[in-house]
């Protein structure tokens, strides 16, 4: 396929890897993963006046929405979901005052 003068296409690739089968190897990738957002981000604000300069508005926003947004939902994903186990569990009334439409039976 042909697209302004360049050729594009799909290359064939042969990966060894294999998807975790345990909790506990899977929980590690994704800390190995989290760790390497939090090291990318923290290097590239090392400098920020010239991480400013390098990137523009639009590059600092995309760091920190990408790479640092990333183990950040992490962590509030965690919170919301002990959040939802605590309602189906207990139903404290306080959910049914944040939201009234979508808790209240």
């Amino acid at each position: 396929m042909q697209c302004n003068g360049y050729r594009i296409g799909v290359l064939d690739s042969l990966t060894l890897e294999e998807p975790n089968n345990d909790l506990v190897n899977w929980v590690k990738q994704r800390s190995r993963w989290h760790k390497g957002y939090l090291v990318t981000t923290l290097v590239h604000l090392r400098r920020p006046v010239s991480a400013w300069r390098d990137l523009g508005v639009r590059g600092i926003t995309d760091l920190f929405l990408f790479v640092l947004g990333t183990p950040l939902l992490a962590v509030f994903n965690t919170v919301f979901w002990a959040l939802a186990v605590v309602y189906i569990v207990a139903q404290p009334s306080f959910v049914e005052v944040i939201f009234p439409g979508y808790a209240s039976t």
